[in-house]
C-alpha cells in the first residue's frame, strides 16, 4: 500500500515539472511566432498581409488642370447679327398716283401787287422710299419723290382765257422727309399701317406769259401725314393703296425779269397755304 502512494506521488510530481516546462518554453517564445500557434491564439480576420490593394489612380501632385473657356455664350438678342443678316429687314417701295393742291392764296408782286384766290389742275404724284423693319409693327423710312400741280384760276378768272389773262403757272414740289411707320400686326395678308414724317421740300415755279417766263426755287420746311392698306403677295411683295397729306411753309419765288422795254423787274409770287392730297397705289418689295 506504502508502495502505490509513492508511486503516485512521483508520478504527479513528474506531470507538474513537464506542465511547467512546456509553459516555460512557450513564454520564452517570439512574440510574432505565437501568432503561428494555432492553440491559445486569436489572430484578427483582417491583418495588414491580407488587406486587398485596391489599384486606384495616382492623382498628380501640385500640377494645374487644363484651362477650361467658362465663358457663357450671350442671350441670343445681344448675338451679333452675320454680315448679311440686316438686310432682311430693308424694303423699298414705289408709289405713283392723282395728286389736288388745296386752294391757296396767291401774292404778286408785278407789274402791280395783286392776291387772289387760286385754284388747281388735279395733278400727279410719284414717290420713292427706302425703310428699315425695326420689328413686325415698327419701321422708319427716308422718302422722297415729286407732285406736279398746275394752276387752274385766280379769283375765279381762268388762266387760259386769251391774254393777258392767259398764263401757265405750275408748281413742283420734291419733298426730302422722313418717316415713322406703324403697321398693325393682324395674322393676316393685309397690313393696315399709319405714317408721319417730317423734312424740307424743294419748291418749284415754273412761269409763263405772253412770250415771258421763268423758273425760281425756293427750300422750305414740310410735313406728311399718311395712311394706307397693303397686301402681302408672296413674302417679300406688297401690293398697297394710301392716302398721302403734305403741308409746306409758303414758298416764295421771285425772279428778275426784262418786259419789253420796261426796265428790269422784280417778280415775286408767293402762296400762303399750300396743302396738297393724294391717293397712290404702291408696290413695296422686302429684301
Amino acid at each position: 500500500m506504502k508502495m502505490d502512494v509513492r508511486s503516485i506521488t512521483i508520478a504527479g510530481a513528474v506531470l507538474v515539472m513537464s506542465s511547467v516546462a512546456g509553459f516555460a518554453q512557450d513564454w520564452t517564445k517570439n512574440p510574432q511566432d505565437w501568432s503561428k500557434s494555432p492553440q491559445g491564439q486569436t489572430q484578427s480576420p483582417v491583418t495588414p498581409a491580407q488587406t486587398p490593394q485596391t489599384s486606384q489612380p495616382q492623382i498628380p501632385q501640385n500640377r494645374t488642370p487644363p484651362a477650361q473657356n467658362w465663358t457663357p455664350s450671350p442671350p441670343s438678342q445681344y448675338q451679333t447679327e452675320g454680315p448679311d443678316d440686316w438686310a432682311q429687314h430693308v424694303y423699298t417701295h414705289l408709289d405713283f398716283g392723282g395728286s389736288y393742291q388745296q386752294n391757296t392764296t396767291l401774292y404778286q408782286s408785278s407789274p402791280a401787287p395783286t392776291t387772289g384766290s387760286a385754284t388747281f389742275n388735279l395733278g400727279m404724284r410719284g414717290n420713292l422710299a427706302l425703310g428699315y423693319n425695326f420689328n413686325k409693327s415698327w419701321a422708319a423710312e427716308i422718302d422722297t419723290g415729286v407732285i406736279w400741280n398746275s394752276m387752274n384760276s385766280v379769283d375765279g378768272v381762268s388762266l387760259n382765257q386769251p391774254s393777258p389773262n392767259n398764263a401757265n403757272f405750275d408748281t413742283y414740289t420734291i419733298p426730302f422727309l422722313v418717316n415713322l411707320v406703324y403697321k398693325v400686326p393682324l395674322k393676316s395678308n393685309f397690313i393696315p399701317y399709319v405714317a408721319v414724317g417730317a423734312g424740307g421740300s424743294a419748291s418749284i415755279l415754273s412761269y409763263s406769259r405772253d412770250g415771258y417766263g421763268y423758273t425760281a426755287s425756293d427750300l422750305v420746311f414740310a410735313y406728311q401725314a399718311e395712311v394706307g392698306l397693303k397686301y402681302r403677295l408672296n413674302q417679300n411683295m406688297f401690293f398697297g393703296v394710301a392716302y398721302q397729306f403734305l403741308g409746306m411753309t409758303d414758298p416764295t419765288w421771285h425772279s428778275v425779269l426784262t418786259v419789253g422795254a420796261q426796265p428790269p423787274t422784280d417778280y415775286q409770287f408767293k402762296e400762303s397755304g399750300f396743302y396738297t392730297d393724294a391717293i397712290a397705289v404702291s408696290f413695296t418689295w422686302s429684301f
